[in-house]
């Protein structure tokens, strides 16, 4: 059934005569319609108002509605001077409709075939054309400002994040794609990290605490690059500050989680990797010896200021 056409006149549950006359005011109220009502709208209006469910959910009682493949709830709709059905219901998403059709709609495969084979290089529409959004960042625009933030606090689902990842793995962006680097490349590539941040050629953490503890050792020891060091490259990783032989690390209460905030257990895979990160730092120092790390943490940079310069003061020699 793609179709239902019936006497929207008539109450389907007692065979009662609808009065369908004040539901047009509320009707024209509600979308500032003057004219181009249907009835079937003005019915749906009576059924949500005397059974608390829309004109489909009632219909499905007497007449055999289409259910969704995929979900098996009662399929979307469109009120016209018939109802009008779709193929899937309102729940699905894209992407629930997109990996059914893959599997199910042959037409649907031969089109996406066709597709792929007739949208390459000139073929592709945005051939030679630049992205709506090419330059623009939420700093600078309105438009990408909001979608920055409609998008905070999304989670994605484990089967969403597996086909990411297997998607990724095939997609041939450049030569290294899917080789993994060698440990000796590895090394190779943190010296020439570490080489670059001593030449200024990576921009200096900027967060409130790493400036304040910045500004607490500049009033202890002096100059910053000649009495003590920031951004400071050892063992193949960055620290914030060396003093001395104490290597120093302004940890975020969020990001690196603090034991002693809301935020000990880590939840995002950011922060299981910056724990991960952190405790490889921690082993190198204590493998190298020669070195002590000190970790700041923001809350008691932010709260405790006192704590934190009776700390740095007994860095000095």
């Amino acid at each position: 059934m793609k179709s239902l056409k019936i006497d929207f006149k008539i109450d389907c549950v007692t065979g009662e005569t609808i009065s369908l006359e004040k539901y047009k005011k509320v009707m024209r109220e509600k979308t500032n319609r003057k004219s181009g009502i249907y009835t079937s709208e003005l019915a749906d209006l009576y059924y949500r108002e005397k059974y608390n469910k829309n004109i489909v959910e009632i219909l499905s009682e007497k007449y055999e509605i289409p259910r969704c493949p995929i979900t098996n709830e009662l399929v979307s709709y469109i009120l016209r001077g018939i109802i009008v059905f779709g193929r899937f219901s309102k729940s699905c998403t894209n992407s629930q409709i997109t990996n059914y059709c893959l599997e199910h709609d042959e037409s649907y495969k031969e089109k996406i075939k066709e597709f792929k084979e007739k949208r390459k290089g000139k073929g592709n529409p945005m051939y030679g054309r630049d992205a709506w959004n090419k330059g623009l960042t939420k700093n600078n625009d309105e438009k990408v400002k909001r979608i920055s933030e409609n998008r905070i606090g999304i989670v994605f689902s484990e089967e969403t994040k597996e086909r990411q990842s297997k998607s990724a793995k095939k997609r041939l962006i450049h030569g290294h794609t899917g080789i993994k680097h060698t440990e000796e490349s590895k090394q190779k590539m943190r010296e020439k990290t570490i080489s670059r941040f001593k030449k200024g050629e990576f921009p200096q953490t900027n967060s409130l605490p790493h400036k304040m503890v910045k500004s607490i050792l500049e009033e202890i020891f002096g100059v910053c690059g000649k009495d003590f060091f920031e951004e400071e490259g050892k063992f193949g990783f960055v620290f914030d500050f060396m003093v001395n032989n104490f290597l120093i690390e302004v940890q975020g209460d969020y990001f690196h989680c603090n034991p002693l905030t809301r935020h000990a257990i880590p939840k995002s895979d950011m922060q299981k990797k910056n724990i991960d990160r952190d405790k490889r730092k921690k082993n190198a120092v204590l493998k190298d010896g020669k070195y002590v790390l000190i970790e700041l943490w923001e809350n008691d940079i932010i709260n405790n200021k006192q704590k934190i310069e009776l700390c740095l003061k007994n860095l000095k020699k």
